[in-house]
This record gives structure tokens, C-alpha cells and sequence, in this order.
């Protein structure tokens, strides 16, 4: 049997599809006893999910005009 933190490091493989069937298995079993780990799951999805999109929309993003990058650098110092 696996537990929460067995579960939290396999996240990516059992998603990815990389367990072996045996590992595949307990975590299912696991799964299927702890809603905070699906609920866990379900937000690591999600984290990859938005993570995917912010690539996808940094090839389309323009650099920023140099006007707002001054004004953002000018606003720190006066923070500091």
C-alpha cells in the first residue's frame, strides 16, 4: 500500500503514464482511499494545465514597450 507521500512523489510518472503496473496499481488503491491526494492530483493537473497555456501565450507575447519597463524599474526603487 502507498502512502500520501509515496503518492506526491509519483505524480508525474502516474500521470505521464510511466509507473510500472504494480506501482500503477497502489497508487490507484491509494487514490481510491485518500480524497485529499485527488484532490492533490486534480491540482497538480490543473498546475500543468495553466503552466502549458503560460508557455503557449509567451510565444505569442510581444515584448513590453520600454516605457513600462521604466516605469515598473522606477516604481522599485522608489519601493527600496
Amino acid at each position: 500500500m502507498m502512502n500520501c507521500q509515496e503518492c506526491a512523489e509519483f505524480l508525474l510518472d502516474y500521470l505521464e503514464g510511466n509507473l510500472p503496473a504494480e506501482q500503477g496499481a497502489a497508487f490507484d488503491e491509494h487514490l481510491r482511499k485518500c480524497p485529499p491526494c485527488i484532490d492533490y492530483l486534480e491540482s497538480y493537473k490543473r498546475c500543468i494545465e495553466m503552466g502549458k497555456t503560460c508557455m503557449e501565450c509567451k510565444e505569442e507575447m510581444e515584448a513590453p514597450p520600454e516605457h513600462f519597463i521604466d516605469a515598473i524599474l522606477k516604481a522599485a526603487r522608489k519601493q527600496l
